[in-house]
């Protein structure tokens, strides 16, 4: 099993967004290990959406991430 997840920020609907925050992040690796997956993708925006104001996160961000994940034992690779 690889699970792929993808981070951004911005204005949603008049709702600020940002699954980046050390809370979001805290449930995501928490549900990370009851998966326990073979490997994690993480990813930001690499295109434009119909959403204008959604934020593609900082490639040093994603490292971070991707850092907590290994620190688990689960492999992970940054596609940003």
């Amino acid at each position: 099993l690889i699970i792929q997840t993808l981070f951004l920020q911005g204005l949603l609907d008049g709702n600020y967004i940002d699954n980046t925050k050390p809370e979001e992040v805290k449930a995501w690796l928490k549900v990370i290990m009851e998966i326990q997956p073979q490997s994690v993708m993480i990813y930001s925006l690499d295109r434009d959406t119909p959403a204008n104001n959604l934020e593609k996160i900082p490639e040093s961000a994603l490292n971070i991430i991707a850092e907590q994940v290994r620190n688990l034992g689960i492999e992970a690779s940054v596609f940003g």
